[in-house]
């Protein structure tokens, strides 16, 4: 039980942490939409150079590779709720089994509706800064 409380300080910390790290970082956000414009200009010139073309922006790219990372955090959330389920099946009344197999499906839902809103802001911010770089 000790061990269990101080795993939710952690996790709770951690996610303080990234918050403020977030809330500190949404000004610059706001301010890339330039560097972003120049940067995908450079990478344009240096892919044309190479004779490597693509119709993707580079918000667009960044975009796709954190939906599919966020894709595979889905999936595996969803492979942990079928071995917790798969836990507490066979538990046989074990109230030892029981309690983790309930634990390990509260925490991948929590960890599922993290991973949704980690997405939904992220094709929020994807489409507005393809918006503001005219992609």
């Amino acid at each position: 039980m000790k061990n269990n409380s101080i795993m939710r300080r952690v996790a709770a910390g951690a996610a303080t942490f990234g918050g403020i790290i977030t809330a500190l970082a949404l000004p610059f956000v706001a301010k890339a939409g330039t560097a972003l414009t120049n940067l995908s200009g450079s990478l344009g010139e240096t892919s044309n150079a190479a004779g490597i073309t693509t119709t993707k922006t580079l918000p667009a790219l960044v975009g796709s590779f954190i939906a599919a990372a966020l894709g595979l955090l889905g999936v595996i959330l969803v492979v942990l709720v079928v071995y917790a389920g798969f836990i507490w099946m066979t538990a046989q009344g074990n109230d030892e089994k029981i309690k983790k197999a309930k634990g390990m499906i509260t925490s991948a839902v929590i960890g599922m509706i993290i991973i949704f809103a980690a997405y939904a802001i992220t094709n929020f911010v994807v489409g507005a800064l393809s918006t503001s770089l005219g992609g």
